[in-house]
C-alpha cells in the first residue's frame, strides 16, 4: 500500500532542481545557448549529470523548464494584449501579441535560440509541434478568426498566423539585429506587417 501513496519530493531533490534552474539561467544569460551543455551546467550547479537527468528528463526538458521560468512575463503581456484595446479589434491585439513575442525573445536570445535550434531534434517533433509555439499560434488564430468582414474574403487563420510566427523566428530576429535594426524597430516591422497582412 505504502507504494500508492503521493510522496512529496524530497527537500534535496527540489534544492538539486532550483540550483540546476539557476546555473542554467545564468549560463544562458551570458552565452550562446546552442554551446551550453548538460555538463556545464550540472558543472556550474554542483551536482551530477544524472540530477539533471532525473529531475528534468534530458537537456530538451531542461530547456522546456527553464523556459517556463522566463516565460510568465510573457503570457502576462499577452493576456493583456488580447483584452487591450477591445474598441480597435481583433488587429490591433494581433500586434500587441506580436510586439511582446519579439520583446521576450530579444530579451531572451540566447535560450529562445537553443530552443527552437533543438525543437527539430526531438524525434518527430518540429518547431511548429512544440508547446511555445502551438500556444502563441492558437491566440493568434483566434483573433484572426474574429476578424471583420466576409469569411470567404478573409485570409486563412492558420496560414496568417504561420506567416507571422515566421516573421518572429529567433533566427531571423538575431541576424537582423546583427545588421543594427533596434528591437524597437523590430516591433515596429512586425506590426506593420500585421497591418499588412490583415484587414482592418
Amino acid at each position: 500500500m505504502s507504494g500508492l501513496v503521493n510522496r512529496e519530493p524530497r527537500s534535496d531533490a527540489v534544492r538539486n532542481r532550483q540550483a540546476i534552474l539557476a546555473a542554467a539561467d545564468e549560463l544562458f544569460a551570458r552565452a550562446d545557448g546552442r554551446a551550453v551543455s548538460t555538463d556545464d551546467v550540472a558543472a556550474a550547479a554542483g551536482v551530477g549529470k544524472g540530477t539533471i537527468f532525473r529531475a528534468f528528463g534530458d537537456r530538451a526538458g531542461l530547456l522546456d523548464a527553464l523556459f517556463e521560468r522566463r516565460a510568465e512575463g510573457l503570457r502576462a503581456e499577452i493576456i493583456e494584449a488580447e483584452g487591450r484595446n477591445l474598441g480597435e479589434g481583433p488587429q490591433a491585439r494581433v500586434s500587441g501579441i506580436l510586439r511582446a513575442v519579439v520583446r521576450f525573445k530579444v530579451a531572451n536570445l540566447s535560450l529562445v535560440r537553443a530552443i527552437e535550434d533543438a525543437a527539430g531534434r526531438r524525434g518527430s517533433q518540429s518547431l511548429f509541434d512544440s508547446a511555445p509555439y502551438r500556444a502563441v499560434y492558437r491566440v493568434l488564430t483566434e483573433q484572426i478568426d474574429s476578424l471583420p468582414g466576409p469569411a470567404d474574403r478573409r485570409v486563412s487563420s492558420s496560414w496568417a498566423a504561420h506567416v507571422l510566427l515566421s516573421a518572429v523566428r529567433v533566427d531571423l530576429l538575431d541576424h537582423l539585429l546583427g545588421e543594427q535594426m533596434s528591437a524597437a524597430e523590430l516591433e515596429e516591422a512586425v506590426d506593420a506587417l500585421a497591418q499588412r497582412l490583415l484587414p482592418t
